[in-house]
């Protein structure tokens, strides 16, 4: 599988989201509040720090969102 995560991501409140070419195809990442608070840096996180930290986010759950993606394409 080839993924190829575009530069830009959005916070809504909500979600952080994030396009990714995957194998071609253009798909719309997102990340649930809830999955956010899983993380122990960020457990209480309030909404302007997940806007600020948004990048450091997304990088620590990457690993779980490529195995998200693999198990989708089968």
């Amino acid at each position: 599988m080839n993924v190829e995560f575009e530069p830009e991501i959005e916070w809504d409140g909500q979600f952080i989201s994030r396009w990714a070419i995957v194998d071609g195809k253009r798909t719309q990442i997102r990340v649930p509040r809830e999955m956010i608070h899983g993380l122990p840096m960020y457990n209480d996180a309030i909404e302007r720090e997940i806007q600020r930290d948004k990048e450091d986010i997304f990088e620590r759950l990457k690993p779980s969102i490529l195995v998200d993606l693999s198990c989708n394409k089968k």
